[in-house]
Protein backbone atom coordinates (compact mmCIF):
# COMPACT_ATOMS: atom_id res chain seq x y z
CA UNK A 1 0.00 0.00 0.00
CA UNK A 2 2.85 2.64 1.11
CA UNK A 3 4.01 1.94 -2.50
CA UNK A 4 1.09 2.07 -4.35
CA UNK A 5 0.49 5.23 -2.65
CA UNK A 6 4.21 6.81 -2.92
CA UNK A 7 3.06 10.04 -5.34
CA UNK A 8 0.74 10.89 -2.76
CA UNK A 9 3.25 10.58 0.34
CA UNK A 10 5.15 12.84 -1.67
CA UNK A 11 2.60 15.00 -2.53
CA UNK A 12 2.01 15.35 1.26
CA UNK A 13 4.90 15.74 2.36
CA UNK A 14 5.36 18.94 0.20
CA UNK A 15 2.18 20.04 1.78
CA UNK A 16 3.49 20.21 4.96
CA UNK A 17 6.59 21.87 4.19
CA UNK A 18 4.91 24.67 2.35
CA UNK A 19 2.54 25.00 5.44
CA UNK A 20 5.57 25.15 7.93
CA UNK A 21 7.75 26.81 5.60
CA UNK A 22 8.03 29.78 8.17
CA UNK A 23 8.48 27.51 11.48
CA UNK A 24 11.72 25.54 12.55
CA UNK A 25 11.59 21.79 13.05
CA UNK A 26 13.67 19.58 15.02
CA UNK A 27 14.74 16.77 13.04
CA UNK A 28 13.97 14.05 16.40
CA UNK A 29 15.14 10.48 16.60
CA UNK A 30 12.64 8.29 17.02
CA UNK A 31 12.89 4.23 18.14
CA UNK A 32 10.26 1.97 16.94
CA UNK A 33 10.21 -0.90 18.54
CA UNK A 34 7.69 -3.71 17.49
CA UNK A 35 7.00 -6.03 20.55
CA UNK A 36 4.41 -8.31 18.57
CA UNK A 37 7.30 -9.44 15.91
CA UNK A 38 9.77 -10.03 18.99
CA UNK A 39 10.22 -14.36 19.34
CA UNK A 40 10.00 -13.44 22.94
CA UNK A 41 6.38 -12.10 22.47
CA UNK A 42 5.46 -15.35 20.49
CA UNK A 43 5.18 -13.08 16.99
CA UNK A 44 1.39 -14.61 17.34
CA UNK A 45 0.57 -11.47 14.41
CA UNK A 46 2.68 -13.12 11.34
CA UNK A 47 1.09 -16.47 11.32
CA UNK A 48 -2.34 -15.04 10.91
CA UNK A 49 -2.41 -12.22 9.00
CA UNK A 50 -3.15 -14.15 5.80
CA UNK A 51 -6.20 -15.76 7.88
CA UNK A 52 -8.13 -12.58 8.68
CA UNK A 53 -5.80 -11.50 11.50
CA UNK A 54 -5.01 -7.71 12.41
CA UNK A 55 -4.32 -6.37 9.35
CA UNK A 56 -5.51 -3.45 10.55
CA UNK A 57 -2.99 -2.91 13.02
CA UNK A 58 -0.31 -3.74 10.95
CA UNK A 59 -1.48 -1.02 8.06
CA UNK A 60 -1.24 1.52 10.49
CA UNK A 61 2.21 0.47 12.09
CA UNK A 62 3.46 0.72 8.24
CA UNK A 63 1.66 4.22 7.88
CA UNK A 64 3.61 5.07 11.30
CA UNK A 65 6.61 4.44 10.11
CA UNK A 66 6.08 5.94 6.40
CA UNK A 67 4.91 8.93 8.12
CA UNK A 68 8.26 9.43 10.85
CA UNK A 69 10.19 8.65 7.56
CA UNK A 70 8.60 11.52 5.40
CA UNK A 71 8.12 13.63 7.98
CA UNK A 72 12.12 13.75 8.18
CA UNK A 73 12.92 11.88 11.87
CA UNK A 74 15.84 9.92 12.39
CA UNK A 75 14.45 6.43 12.85
CA UNK A 76 15.61 3.57 13.62
CA UNK A 77 12.99 -0.12 13.90
CA UNK A 78 13.31 -2.74 15.92
CA UNK A 79 11.73 -6.23 15.56
CA UNK A 80 13.79 -8.55 18.39
CA UNK A 81 14.84 -8.28 21.91
CA UNK A 82 18.53 -7.84 21.06
CA UNK A 83 18.09 -4.97 18.48
CA UNK A 84 15.61 -3.82 21.32
CA UNK A 85 18.43 -4.46 23.87
CA UNK A 86 21.45 -2.62 21.35
CA UNK A 87 19.76 0.68 20.46
CA UNK A 88 19.01 1.03 24.01
CA UNK A 89 22.61 0.52 25.57
CA UNK A 90 21.35 -2.22 27.99
CA UNK A 91 24.08 -3.67 29.93
CA UNK A 92 24.94 -7.00 29.50
CA UNK A 93 23.35 -9.43 31.72
CA UNK A 94 19.46 -9.47 33.18
CA UNK A 95 18.43 -6.94 36.29
CA UNK A 96 17.57 -3.73 37.30
CA UNK A 97 20.67 -2.09 36.45
CA UNK A 98 20.12 1.44 34.18
CA UNK A 99 20.87 1.62 31.01
CA UNK A 100 25.25 2.36 30.35
CA UNK A 101 24.53 5.81 29.07
CA UNK A 102 22.06 8.27 28.42
CA UNK A 103 19.14 7.65 26.08
CA UNK A 104 19.71 9.04 22.40
CA UNK A 105 16.17 8.69 21.28
CA UNK A 106 13.83 11.76 22.20
CA UNK A 107 10.31 9.19 21.23
CA UNK A 108 9.70 5.43 21.35
CA UNK A 109 6.90 4.14 19.74
CA UNK A 110 5.86 0.70 20.71
CA UNK A 111 2.88 -1.77 21.78
CA UNK A 112 2.23 -3.44 24.93
CA UNK A 113 4.41 -6.26 24.25
CA UNK A 114 7.82 -4.11 24.14
CA UNK A 115 6.70 -1.73 26.67
CA UNK A 116 6.82 -4.75 29.00
CA UNK A 117 10.13 -5.72 27.27
CA UNK A 118 11.60 -2.21 28.07
CA UNK A 119 10.63 -2.41 31.62
CA UNK A 120 12.21 -6.03 32.14
CA UNK A 121 15.40 -5.20 30.51
CA UNK A 122 15.76 -1.12 31.15
CA UNK A 123 15.83 -1.55 34.85
CA UNK A 124 15.68 2.11 36.63
CA UNK A 125 16.00 3.63 33.90
CA UNK A 126 12.88 2.87 32.78
CA UNK A 127 10.89 5.10 35.08
CA UNK A 128 13.73 7.74 34.35
CA UNK A 129 12.25 7.95 30.19
CA UNK A 130 9.20 6.18 30.29
CA UNK A 131 7.58 9.78 29.73
CA UNK A 132 9.15 9.33 25.90
CA UNK A 133 7.17 6.49 25.37
CA UNK A 134 4.09 6.53 23.20
CA UNK A 135 1.87 3.01 22.83
CA UNK A 136 0.31 2.33 20.06
CA UNK A 137 -3.13 1.30 21.53
CA UNK A 138 -5.59 0.29 18.79
CA UNK A 139 -8.56 1.06 21.35
CA UNK A 140 -6.78 3.29 24.23
CA UNK A 141 -6.60 2.63 27.62
CA UNK A 142 -8.98 4.48 29.78
CA UNK A 143 -7.04 6.10 33.29
CA UNK A 144 -9.04 4.05 35.57
CA UNK A 145 -7.24 1.37 34.09
CA UNK A 146 -4.39 2.83 33.27
CA UNK A 147 -3.18 4.12 37.25
CA UNK A 148 -2.63 1.01 38.79
CA UNK A 149 -3.78 2.17 42.82
CA UNK A 150 -6.83 2.97 41.37
CA UNK A 151 -7.44 -0.05 39.27
CA UNK A 152 -6.28 -2.13 42.15
CA UNK A 153 -9.24 -0.44 44.07
CA UNK A 154 -11.61 -0.84 42.05
CA UNK A 155 -10.98 -3.89 40.42
CA UNK A 156 -10.22 -2.58 36.88
CA UNK A 157 -6.55 -4.26 36.77
CA UNK A 158 -6.08 -5.80 33.63
CA UNK A 159 -2.63 -7.36 31.91
CA UNK A 160 -2.26 -4.39 29.24
CA UNK A 161 -3.40 -1.36 31.79
CA UNK A 162 -1.69 -0.35 35.09
CA UNK A 163 1.02 1.48 33.44
CA UNK A 164 0.50 4.65 35.35
CA UNK A 165 2.15 6.73 31.87
CA UNK A 166 -0.24 9.77 31.17
CA UNK A 167 -2.71 8.63 28.93
CA UNK A 168 -2.21 11.07 26.21
CA UNK A 169 0.82 8.63 25.85
CA UNK A 170 -1.43 5.76 24.52
CA UNK A 171 -2.37 6.64 20.43
CA UNK A 172 -5.47 4.82 19.33
CA UNK A 173 -6.51 3.66 15.69
CA UNK A 174 -9.59 5.27 16.09
CA UNK A 175 -10.66 8.90 18.39
CA UNK A 176 -12.31 6.56 20.83
CA UNK A 177 -11.55 8.77 24.11
CA UNK A 178 -10.19 12.25 25.08
CA UNK A 179 -7.91 11.00 27.76
CA UNK A 180 -5.68 9.59 25.07
CA UNK A 181 -3.99 10.78 21.53
CA UNK A 182 -5.81 9.88 18.59
CA UNK A 183 -2.98 8.24 15.99
CA UNK A 184 -5.36 7.06 13.65
CA UNK A 185 -4.16 5.61 9.80
CA UNK A 186 -3.57 7.31 6.57
CA UNK A 187 -6.62 7.44 4.15
CA UNK A 188 -6.57 7.39 0.04
CA UNK A 189 -7.23 10.48 -1.71
CA UNK A 190 -9.61 9.14 -4.64
CA UNK A 191 -9.76 11.33 -8.10
CA UNK A 192 -12.77 11.75 -9.29
CA UNK A 193 -13.20 8.70 -11.70
CA UNK A 194 -12.40 6.77 -8.74
CA UNK A 195 -15.15 8.47 -6.53
CA UNK A 196 -17.79 7.96 -9.21
CA UNK A 197 -16.98 4.19 -9.30
CA UNK A 198 -17.50 4.25 -5.67
CA UNK A 199 -20.68 6.08 -5.77
CA UNK A 200 -21.88 4.03 -8.93
CA UNK A 201 -21.81 0.11 -6.93
CA UNK A 202 -22.47 1.92 -3.43
CA UNK A 203 -24.97 -0.39 -1.63
CA UNK A 204 -27.43 2.07 0.39
CA UNK A 205 -27.87 -0.40 3.41
CA UNK A 206 -24.58 -2.29 4.57
CA UNK A 207 -23.18 -2.73 7.48
CA UNK A 208 -19.52 -3.86 8.40
CA UNK A 209 -18.90 -5.96 11.62
CA UNK A 210 -15.41 -6.08 12.74
CA UNK A 211 -13.75 -9.45 14.13
CA UNK A 212 -10.60 -10.97 13.87
CA UNK A 213 -11.37 -14.55 14.19
CA UNK A 214 -14.66 -16.40 13.61
CA UNK A 215 -14.39 -17.19 17.51
CA UNK A 216 -15.20 -13.99 17.95
CA UNK A 217 -18.46 -14.87 16.68
CA UNK A 218 -19.15 -17.82 17.96
CA UNK A 219 -22.97 -17.49 19.76
CA UNK A 220 -23.66 -14.32 18.08
CA UNK A 221 -25.39 -15.76 14.70
CA UNK A 222 -28.85 -15.10 15.38
CA UNK A 223 -27.55 -11.30 16.12
CA UNK A 224 -26.32 -11.50 12.70
CA UNK A 225 -29.59 -12.80 11.45
CA UNK A 226 -31.33 -10.20 12.79
CA UNK A 227 -28.92 -7.36 10.68
CA UNK A 228 -28.97 -9.47 7.70
CA UNK A 229 -32.65 -9.15 7.08
CA UNK A 230 -31.99 -5.27 6.82
CA UNK A 231 -28.35 -5.06 5.70
CA UNK A 232 -25.92 -6.49 3.44
CA UNK A 233 -23.37 -7.87 6.48
CA UNK A 234 -19.48 -7.46 5.52
CA UNK A 235 -16.37 -8.27 7.41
Amino acid sequence: AIKRLSTQWVLAAQNIDQKLEMRKRQRKKMLVHLGFLTEEAGDVFSPIVSKGGPLGELVQWADILATLYVLGHSLKISSTLRELQSFLGVPPGRGSCPLSGPLTFDLIYTDYHGLQQMKQHMGLSFKKYKCRIRVIDTFGTEPAYNFDDYANLRGYRTNWGHWNLNPKQYMTMFPHSPDNSFMGFVAEILNDTEKEAIQSSKISNMAVVYGKDPNMWKGKAKYLEVISRYMEIHG
